[in-house]
This record gives C-alpha cells, structure tokens and sequence, in this order.
C-alpha cells in the first residue's frame, strides 16, 4: 500500500519542477496557480501510484500531464512545453544525486526534499530576471455565471 507520506514529498517537488518549467517557458510565475496546479498534479500522480504504475512510467506521465497543462493553461507551445518540463525533471534529477554526493541532506530537509525545492525555486527566479518574462502568457479564461441574477 501507497502511504500518503510519498504524496507529501511530491508536492514541493512539484512546486519546484512547475516553477521552473514556467520560468524556462518565459511564463511570470504565479505562485497561488503554482500551487494549486502543483496539489492537482500531485493528487493525479497519487492515484497513479494507488494503481502500481512503475516509477519510469510515472515519471512519463508526470512529464506528460505536466506538459498537457502547462501548454492548454499558458501560451507555450506543446512541443516546447514538453521539452522545458523534460528539463525541468533533469534539473531536479541533478540536484538529487549533488544533495546526495555532497551530504547536504539535513534530517528536516530530507524527507519532504525542501533543500532542492529551494533550488529549483532560486533556479526558476534566476531565470525570470535574466530573460524578461511574457506579459500575456496566462490564457484567459471567461468566468463562469451561475444562475444569472440570483447573487451568486
């Protein structure tokens, strides 16, 4: 059985590969659509989990359901989008196996991995401030009325 615990550690691992892949994107980050995107790929990859999908085909599906949002929410192509996710995944890879050879595992920071969160979130910042970001890059969506005239 899955333990909701390995949820806890994706979540910031997700954080830190949506930032970056957003920055390398040239798409501002917004942290609250960060986050809550982050829970829904998170809670997606849980399920898949619950399913006993190998670890390389969930890393594939990772890659795939974060590409397929990223291109449908922004205007970043699918094509790039897939390769800046791709990335993305390889930069967090890194910094697994560096935080490992160097033993900068603290025993707080170990088990949810907020020491390479950190460093994707400074990697993604970086990226914002050397390449100037879209200004239109999130899609617009219509709000959505619910029962027109009754205050809702």
């Amino acid at each position: 059985m899955i333990s909701f615990l390995s949820a806890l550690k994706d979540f910031p691992e997700a954080v830190g590969i949506i930032a970056l892949s957003l920055a390398l994107g040239h798409v501002p980050l917004l942290w609250g659509r960060v986050i809550i995107l982050s829970l829904a790929v998170t809670a997606a990859l849980y399920l898949f989990r619950l399913l006993h999908f190998d670890y390389g085909a969930l890393v594939l599906i990772e890659i795939v359901l974060l590409s397929i949002i990223i291109a449908k929410l922004t205007n970043v192509l699918l094509t790039k989008s897939i390769i800046i996710v791709t990335s993305s995944t390889v930069i967090l890879v890194a910094l697994k196996y560096l935080t490992g050879y160097f033993n900068l595992n603290m025993d707080s920071f170990n088990m949810i991995g907020l020491l390479r969160v950190l460093f994707m979130i400074i990697i993604a910042e970086l990226v914002l401030i050397f390449s100037k970001p879209i200004q239109d890059a999130w899609k617009r969506y219509p709000k959505i009325v619910f029962l027109k005239g009754s205050g809702f």
